[in-house]
């Protein structure tokens, strides 16, 4: 095998053929990740995972960088709408005493 992360590589007898999306995530051009579309990929890593290894869009922490905008915007309207008194407990507890939202 000349060039083990071209498109058309031999596959190994029972291994199944990827589709051609996630043959470019995996494959990638010039061995960099540039097809996927995810907010924890950083430098062509996943920095969510332990490994680093992303697993393409049947990962469970995969969205967009626009889903994880309005996920995270959600996140602080729901804490705006608290009561003072918790949103200072939840500030203490996991922001240094700082509100964020």
């Amino acid at each position: 095998m000349e060039n083990p992360r071209g498109f058309f590589h031999v596959l190994r007898m029972g291994q199944r053929a990827l589709s051609f999306q996630r043959c470019l995530f995996f494959c990638g051009k010039g061995g960099k990740v540039d097809v996927m579309d995810c907010f924890a990929m950083k430098d062509g890593k996943c920095s969510i995972l332990s490994g680093g290894k992303c697993g393409g869009e049947t990962c469970h922490f995969h969205k967009t960088r626009e889903e994880q905008a309005q996920s995270l915007e959600k996140v602080s309207e729901r804490l705006r709408s608290l009561p003072e008194y918790q949103q200072e407990a939840i500030a203490d507890k996991y922001y240094g005493g700082v509100k964020k939202w």
